[in-house]
């Protein structure tokens, strides 16, 4: 009881950030840019840094007229922040931990197994889990954000990422696939740009392979969404799972609770095929080798 209590503060809105978080667009782009492999020949090399502002991390709101001077000027990390905040928080709306956990807890005891998040019901622990994982994120990103809200920006998201992803900041070029195509809500509109469409593919596979290269966290979760079923490079479960493992030598892969993370490693391990599973351990392995055992090692 008192976990279902902690939950509803992310019902709506946080569930709805944990999406956005963990899922990109399909856009059956064609396989074989970004592999394991690939990043494995080039990992010792790699030539990718942080992009560090030279503003300091700090309260968003506090620091916005800064960092959106600093992104006129180039700034890369600045850049990053303001669209990572612009993309997460522009609708975010907190709800006090005390009226989220009572509605929720009402909507447990009376839903029974009607309301459902995928495949599971709303009192199921992984359910549970994952409502309160993105409870947790939304209010790592979207603390201190109520600037947004009351002074929208001028510019959006997709305008900061895709300045930072060419840059070369890794958290962008991983968020920028879940940005680029969201303007195209409809097949007809995908085909009416299909220009647009395929440049923006073609930047997104090249800043991803740059990215991943760096080891940085995000990089290569985003590199396993995008051959995940669900993902925007044609489908393979070897990478997706390789980069997948990768992922979960990182110190970021320890925020993500234990039922979601071994549910996410049982879905893609089934996925593949004995063989496929052997190689991506390996490929995940030898990454891991040249960063001295962990990913995210610089």
């Amino acid at each position: 009881m008192i976990r279902q209590r902690l939950i509803v503060g992310a019902s709506v809105v946080a569930a709805g950030l944990l999406v956005a978080a963990l899922l990109v667009r399909n856009t059956d782009a064609d396989a074989g840019v970004v592999s394991a492999e690939n990043v494995a020949g080039s990992a010792s090399d790699a030539s990718v840094g942080t992009n560090r502002s030279a503003i300091p991390d700090g309260p968003f709101d506090s620091q916005r007229v800064q960092l959106e001077a600093a992104a006129a000027n180039g700034d890369a990390h600045a850049a990053f922040r303001l669209g990572q905040a612009i993309a997460h928080c522009l609708n975010y709306s907190p709800v006090a931990s005390g009226r989220a956990a009572q509605r929720m807890a009402e909507l447990i005891a009376q839903a029974g197994t009607h309301i459902r998040i995928g495949d599971r019901p709303l009192g199921d622990e992984r359910s549970i889990d994952m409502v309160l994982f993105a409870q947790q994120e939304g209010e790592r990103l979207c603390t201190d954000t109520d600037s947004l809200r009351t002074t929208p920006p001028t510019l959006d998201a997709f305008h900061y990422i895709a300045q930072a992803a060419q840059a070369g900041h890794p958290g962008a070029a991983a968020l920028y696939p879940d940005l680029a195509f969201r303007e195209f809500r409809t097949p007809a509109e995908l085909i009416e740009n299909a220009d647009e469409v395929e440049r923006r593919r073609e930047r997104a596979r090249s800043y991803l392979l740059r990215s991943v290269r760096s080891g940085a966290p995000e990089a290569l979760l985003a590199a396993s969404k995008a051959y995940s079923a669900d993902g925007w490079l044609a489908r393979d479960p070897e990478q997706a799972l390789a980069y997948w493992l990768t992922y979960a030598a990182t110190d970021d892969f320890r925020r993500i609770p234990e039922s979601l993370a071994n549910e996410r490693t049982a879905e893609l391990e089934g996925m593949a095929t004995a063989s496929q599973r052997e190689r991506a351990a390996a490929q995940a392995a030898r990454i891991m080798g040249l960063s001295g055992g962990r990913a995210d090692a610089q």
